[in-house]
C-alpha cells in the first residue's frame, strides 16, 4: 500500500509538471511511440533495475538509521550518540531520495512534454497512454521503500532487512513485464489513444 501511494503521488506529479512545462523539441522516436526490439527491452529493463537498486539501497539506509535510533546502550552518552547518528543518516538519505525523485519527475515530465509536442497532442493523453506500463513500473520501483513503511516491527533488524530484500525481489518480474509492454504493446495503445500514423 505504501509503495502504491508513493508511486501514485510521483506519477501525478509527473503528469502535472509535464502539462506545465514547455517542450524542448528534442524528442527521439523510440518506444513507447514505435515498436522496438529486444535491445530496447534490455535498455529499459537495465534502467528500471538501476532505479529499483537505488531505492533498495535507500530503504536499507533508512532501515539502518531507524535501527540505530532504537538501539539501547548501557552507556547513555553512547546511546544518545548512536540515536543522533541514526537520525542524521535517515535525514540525509531521505533528502537524497527526495532529490532523486525530483530529478526523475523532472526528466520524465520533460520527456512526456516533448513526446506530446512531437505527436501533436496533450501531455495528458500521452500519460494516459503510458499508464498501463508506467504505473506498475513506478509501483515496482517503490516497493523497497514501501516495505519500510509497511513493516510492523522496525525494532527487529533482520526482519526489516528481509522485508526490503523480498520487496526488491518482487519488483523484478514486474519490471521485466513492464519493459516488454513498453516496447511491444505501448506503441499500439498510444497510437489508439492519440491517433498518430
Amino acid at each position: 500500500m505504501w509503495s502504491l501511494s508513493l508511486a501514485s503521488v510521483v506519477f501525478l506529479a509527473m503528469g502535472i509538471v509535464a502539462s506545465l512545462r514547455p517542450a524542448t523539441h528534442m524528442f527521439s522516436t523510440g518506444p513507447p511511440v514505435v515498436v522496438g526490439t529486444v535491445v530496447d527491452v534490455r535498455r529499459i529493463l537495465a534502467a528500471n533495475v538501476a532505479v529499483l537498486a537505488l531505492h533498495a539501497a535507500i530503504a536499507l539506509g533508512i532501515a539502518d538509521g531507524i535501527l540505530m535510533q532504537r538501539e539501547q546502550s548501557w552507556l547513555i552518552s553512547r546511546g544518545s550518540l548512536r540515536a543522533g547518528v541514526g537520525r542524521l543518516i535517515v535525514t540525509v538519505i531521505c533528502a537524497a531520495a527526495g532529490y532523486a525523485t525530483f530529478v526523475e519527475v523532472n526528466t520524465v515530465s520533460a520527456s512526456g512534454a516533448d513526446m506530446a509536442l512531437a505527436l501533436r497532442t496533450s501531455p495528458g493523453l500521452v500519460f494516459l497512454g503510458v499508464v498501463p506500463h508506467a504505473g506498475p513500473e513506478l509501483w515496482a520501483e517503490m516497493l523497497p521503500i514501501g516495505a519500510i513503511g509497511a513493516y510492523r516491527h522496525p525494532q527487529v533488524a533482520a526482519g526489516l532487512r528481509r522485508a526490503v530484500f523480498w520487496a526488491t525481489l518482487a519488483g523484478l518480474p514486474v519490471l521485466l513485464a513492464t519493459s516488454v509492454w513498453e516496447v511491444y504493446v505501448a506503441p499500439h495503445v498510444l497510437r489508439a489513444i492519440v491517433g498518430y500514423p
